[in-house]
């Protein structure tokens, strides 16, 4: 196998230049949290001031060490006061400002996306998603657009700069034309997203995938046929809303109805024939025989069941529900089981939540997971949110995204 220099040399420079954010981010957090000890260490100070000058004012030590006049006693209290109230205010300082540091979004690598034009949220909630995909996020920065906007946000981590996404939406228009410059235009994150995921799936072997499509038909004299078809896929499943039978509250049977459904819709067999007609000249003689062929309907069948796999399982699998009805919630897992009769590898995957999107009215909010924690990124606003507020907002989600786990 040979290894493309300049591949390797873009290697050694992207982790380069992430050591240098690991580097800068670890000198800040570590300025930060000496500042903290500061304070924490004067306001203990003053703290134990306070407690020995109330203590010798309030219980008569001043009659074993020294006569002190009430007007001494007093003057000690007050300085016990003063500083004891300095030593909280201290230390309240400390613990805040620790609270500040541990709950910073830019600490796990997420920053805010200004919206300038009121019209991006689509836009800036879809890019905190695939910059939350490490393997995805290097295919992005191949291409020069996405590039500059990435080294704008890793910028922006360690710098107090904003960012917006208009320059990479008017690179966008040239692979989804609908987009436009007008302002409030409503905008669909579901279409640029698999714009997106093709654009780049030469360069990515796992967006390389395969939908293979099976449908079970019955004939009218009782035979059963099979009719497979396979088209390229970049793991990206649209879920329009289960048959009714089906709860609309869980996903799982949302999924579930995508692989393998019942179907019952008739279509018509046809047969393919040829004949022939004499083709005739101005004077009403036959000179040759002119060849056509026709399709003809011999009958009918039955599709009573659509099945479809994956060629591979994906290490990213996204996933849009196609919510026709807005008002009612679908139960999201946080840890998602694909069997493996569902892909053509024959193997179970496992997959946990990573990333979704709510659509909520005409505006859309990203939720990302760094680490263990979750957070909010709804446009510039970026707000570390509990476990439980994160499983109450995928209720809403519109697009999810799953990572494999290895």
């Amino acid at each position: 196998m040979t290894i493309d220099p300049s591949k390797s040399s873009n290697v050694v420079n992207n982790a380069s230049k992430a050591i240098d954010i690991a580097v800068v981010s670890k000198n800040k957090v570590d300025k930060t949290a000496n500042k903290i000890n500061y304070w924490a260490l004067f306001g203990l100070i003053f703290l134990t001031l306070g407690i020995i000058a109330t203590t010798i004012a309030t219980c008569g030590i001043n009659q074993i060490i020294f006569h002190a006049t009430v007007a001494t006693l007093d003057f000690i209290l007050g300085i016990g006061a003063i500083t004891f109230s300095i030593g909280a205010i201290s230390i309240t300082k400390a613990l805040r400002d620790r609270s500040n540091i541990i709950n910073n979004p830019k600490r796990y690598g997420v920053v805010g996306i200004e919206n300038q034009d009121a019209t991006s949220c689509w836009l800036n909630s879809l890019m905190q998603m695939l910059l939350n995909i490490p393997d995805l996020k290097m295919t992005l920065k191949r291409n020069p657009h996405f590039k500059e906007f990435i080294d704008k946000y890793e910028r922006a981590l360690k710098e107090d700069i904003k960012i917006d996404t208009i320059a990479l939406r008017e690179f966008l228009k040239t692979i989804c034309p609908d987009i436009t410059n007008e302002r409030h235009a409503f905008h669909d994150s579901h279409e640029v997203l698999k714009a997106i995921l093709d654009l780049f799936k030469s360069s990515n072997p796992n967006l390389q995938n395969k939908l293979i499509t099976k449908n079970h038909f019955v004939h009218s004299d009782g035979k059963r046929t099979i009719r497979e078809e396979s088209m390229e896929d970049t793991g990206l499943l649209e879920l329009p809303p289960p048959a009714k039978r089906q709860k609309k509250d869980n996903l799982q049977g949302w999924l579930l109805e995508k692989f393998s459904s019942e179907q019952s819709n008739e279509v018509n067999v046809t047969d393919t024939i040829t004949r022939y007609e004499p083709k005739k000249s101005f004077f009403g003689l036959i000179t040759r025989e002119e060849e056509i062929t026709e399709e003809v309907v011999v009958g009918r069948k039955t599709n009573v069941l659509e099945e479809r796999k994956f060629s591979f399982a994906p290490n990213d699998l996204f996933l849009t529900l196609q919510r026709y009805e807005c008002n009612y919630k679908v139960q999201v897992p946080f840890n998602l089981k694909i069997r493996k009769n569902h892909f053509e590898s024959n193997l179970d995957a496992d997959y946990r939540l990573n990333n979704f999107i709510c659509h909520i009215g005409r505006h859309y909010i990203s939720y990302v997971k760094k680490g263990d924690s979750w957070f909010k990124c709804d446009d510039e606003y970026v707000k570390k949110i509990s476990l439980n507020e994160a499983k109450s907002a995928a209720k809403k989600a519109y697009i999810i995204h799953y990572k494999k786990l290895r």
